[in-house]
């Protein structure tokens, strides 16, 4: 049986990057807590759990308006203050350009 691991802890990912929790961790690679949980405790290594793609497709690296590469979707729209679904919602059912969508600010309700 496989030791508990305490994923509110301060925690490293395979290239020795520092996250305050796993929930930190999993969403800089686009995957939320509870996957990566159930990766780990389903065999996987660290590494394999954060960079095998979620779901059916792949996951692909993509870069914003300003040339900067990100590994995913979810992780460049993080990077902007946004979720990949705000993100997506912006630009394919507003239709707008890559810029606006990743530089508007979020209103507060």
């Amino acid at each position: 049986m496989k030791e508990r691991m305490n994923y509110n802890e301060p925690c490293r990912d395979h290239q020795g990057k520092e996250y305050a929790n796993y929930k930190e961790m999993a969403e800089a690679y686009g995957l939320t807590r509870q996957n990566l949980i159930q990766r780990l405790y389903g065999g996987m290594n660290l590494e394999e759990a954060l960079t095998k793609p979620a779901g059916k497709g792949k996951v692909k690296a993509c870069t914003d308006h300003l040339g900067k590469e990100y590994h995913s979707f979810p992780a460049m729209a993080k990077a902007y203050g946004l979720t990949s679904e705000m993100l997506s919602r912006r630009l394919k059912l507003y239709g707008w350009d890559l810029e606006r969508a990743l530089t508007t600010p979020v209103k507060e309700r």
